[in-house]
C-alpha cells in the first residue's frame, strides 16, 4: 500500500475532513503532476493536518 492509498483509507476510516481544493503538497516528494501520488494530495494533506502523518515538508 502506498502513502497515497494509505492516506485516503485513513481519512475515510476516521472521518478526517478533506479539502477538495488542496492542490499543493507540503511534502517535497509529492507533486500534483505525479500519477503515483498526485491524485491523493488532498488526502495526504488532510492526514498530515490531523497529525496522522509526519515527514519532511517544505
Amino acid at each position: 500500500m502506498t502513502r497515497a492509498q494509505f492516506a485516503k483509507v485513513l481519512t475515510l476510516i476516521y472521518g478526517v475532513q478533506v479539502n477538495d481544493d488542496v492542490q499543493v503538497s507540503s511534502f517535497n516528494d509529492v507533486k500534483a503532476d505525479d500519477a503515483a501520488n498526485g491524485w491523493a494530495i488532498k488526502y495526504i494533506e488532510a492526514a498530515k493536518k490531523s497529525r496522522s502523518f509526519r515527514g519532511q515538508g517544505k
